[in-house]
């Protein structure tokens, strides 16, 4: 779909990945609502937005594991901008340390997210339809020793995606469904400080920390994975896709097909 004149959010747009994900769609002429948490953030990131691309962008605080805050910025969205149109799942934490907070933040509030998406962008709603983009990672296509929970919920989301994608509401919808699953980005929670907080089992922890000083050890940047998410938006034949991010290159890696009956 064209990005340009869409109307869009994302969430936890204020720093990170977010952030490099909402300049790219501002770039290419999108209005964007980032929804994050962080107040003090998302104030001083919108600020810097607005004095690159004007009021093409706003700022909503939102709590994605709360449902009116979701709403809310759905409804901010919309009456600032218009229809939305584009819906960019970002959000996201590491906590392999409190487990709950992880699944409710990286799984449970995707899916809530989704579906407050559907009932502003759905056809059947009343909505234009478009697309959902979720980021996901690399690690909800391959185990992870060292981040098992992580890893779980990614593999749940990425499971979420291609079950969407198939369901039988698509066409009543009108919303495609994709994720982005890149390897290591540079962003706080991959920080030394940050994974010393979250991940608890210091032999865990220590096989990590070597892992990612090693010669092999490959850190994307924020804008590498925002490339990935406009590719995913743009492409219309695309859906129920995950998009791995490797080193320079990008390859989609569909699930095995299985006969149940």
């Amino acid at each position: 779909m064209k990005i340009e004149g869409s109307v869009v959010i994302v969430t936890g747009g204020a720093q990170g990945i977010g952030k490099a994900i909402s300049k790219s769609l501002l770039t290419l002429g999108a209005k964007v609502c980032i929804a994050d948490v962080n107040n003090v953030e998302g104030d001083k990131t919108v600020k810097e937005l607005v004095d690159a691309y004007g009021n093409s962008v706003i700022f909503q605080q939102c709590d994605v594991t709360k449902d009116d805050d979701v709403r809310n910025a759905f409804k901010a969205t919309t009456d600032t901008f218009g229809d939305v149109t584009i819906t960019v799942n970002n959000a996201g934490i590491l906590d392999e340390i409190n487990f709950s907070r992880t699944i409710a933040v990286d799984l449970e509030a995707q899916i809530r997210c989704t579906m407050i998406a559907l009932e502003f962008m759905g056809r059947n709603n009343g909505g234009k339809g478009g697309t959902i983009v979720f980021n996901a990672s690399a690690a909800g296509i391959v185990p992870i020793g060292v981040m098992p929970v992580y890893a779980a919920v990614k593999h749940g989301l990425v499971g979420f995606v291609r079950s969407m994608a198939i369901s039988p509401r698509i066409e009543d919808w009108g919303v495609r469904f994709n994720a982005v699953c890149p390897i290591s980005v540079d962003t706080n929670l991959s920080r030394e400080e940050n994974l010393r907080k979250v991940v608890g089992d210091p032999v865990v922890l220590d096989q990590l920390l070597k892992g990612m000083k090693t010669a092999h050890s490959v850190i994307l940047k924020p804008s590498d994975v925002a490339e990935s998410v406009v590719k995913l938006i743009e492409d219309d034949s695309l859906n129920g896709k995950s998009l791995v991010v490797l080193e320079g290159k990008t390859i989609f890696v569909d699930p095995p097909v299985l006969d149940l009956q």
